[in-house]
């Protein structure tokens, strides 16, 4: 049986995939292949070649660099320049070619011309990353192939079709598009401003995007990260231990679905809410 693995996007709630990638090392579960879109390509891309270690070990340079700075980030008159040194500080780990990484790999990007998610699947690695990971409004659109690309997130944010359309017999995805409630909006009076109201149309435009892609996991981890933004640096450390937490409280259901399928007992869906609970679907 072959089994693929699904990284949304997030920015740095990337950092949660973490605790769901621990659990499949720590289980001896053998990936075939890894798509990932946007942070889900930077964290998919480090673990095939060197597991969370080397993810860890990413992250603390770039924390080292002081790249994990919010006011930094914020004031910078050049996003870009940060953008670059991600770029170089990837390739301090990664090999240059998606031919050289140990277990199949992907990330998805959207073709600015077109307005399609794209497969990038071979040649320059970093280039597709950056390409997979490009944030419209924040980071310009790069190129791969003599195409402009954007950020992934923006058409296919969790890519369980990639990997359903390569074949795999078991999709594990791991999405961080889930929204927190509101409360103070839905209080007589209050209203949110024009960033609020932009920000919270965009993060339930990408929920609903995801929701079809989770549907085409056979099991899909959600770690509750809806009450974050894609930029809190600031609070990465916070991020990781959320991401490690859930993991391991959903891990014992996890290898049960995992194991009735590889026993081909039963074929069953879990895919988890944003409460939490678990929707069982019949297949």
């Amino acid at each position: 049986m072959k089994i693929g693995l699904a990284l949304s996007g997030g920015g740095v709630l990337g950092v949660a995939h973490i605790g769901v990638l621990r659990v499949i090392s720590r289980n001896n579960i053998k990936l075939d292949y890894i798509a990932g879109t946007s942070s889900g390509a930077m964290v998919g891309a480090l673990f095939v070649q060197g597991g969370t270690e080397l993810i860890e070990k990413f992250l603390d340079d770039l924390d080292a660099q002081g790249l994990f700075n919010l006011r930094k980030f914020l004031l910078k008159p050049d996003p870009n320049k940060i953008f670059n040194s991600v770029a170089d500080t990837l390739r301090k780990y990664l090999p240059e070619k998606f031919e050289d990484l140990r277990t199949g790999f992907c990330c998805v990007a959207t073709d600015f011309s077109k307005g399609e998610p794209v497969i990038l699947d071979s040649g320059d690695l970093i280039s597709a990353i950056l390409a997979s990971s490009a944030y419209p409004g924040v980071f310009a659109a790069q190129e791969v192939h003599g195409k402009s690309f954007i950020d992934g997130g923006i058409s296919l944010n969790l890519p369980a079709s990639v990997l359903q359309d390569k074949g795999l017999d078991f999709i594990i995805g791991s999405s961080l598009y889930n929204v927190s409630e509101m409360e103070k909006y839905g209080q007589e009076g209050v209203s949110p401003n024009r960033i609020v109201s932009a920000k919270r149309a965009l993060d339930i435009m990408q929920k609903t995007l995801a929701s079809v892609e989770v549907k085409k996991c056979d099991y899909c981890f959600t770690p509750p990260v809806g009450t974050f933004n894609w930029y809190n640096f600031d609070r990465i450390n916070e991020l990781h231990e959320i991401g490690d937490d859930y993991a391991k409280r959903h891990c014992d259901e996890f290898l049960s679905v995992l194991k009735s399928k590889l026993e081909g007992d039963i074929e069953i869906n879990y895919n988890k809410t944003d409460g939490g609970t678990v929707e069982k679907v019949n297949t």
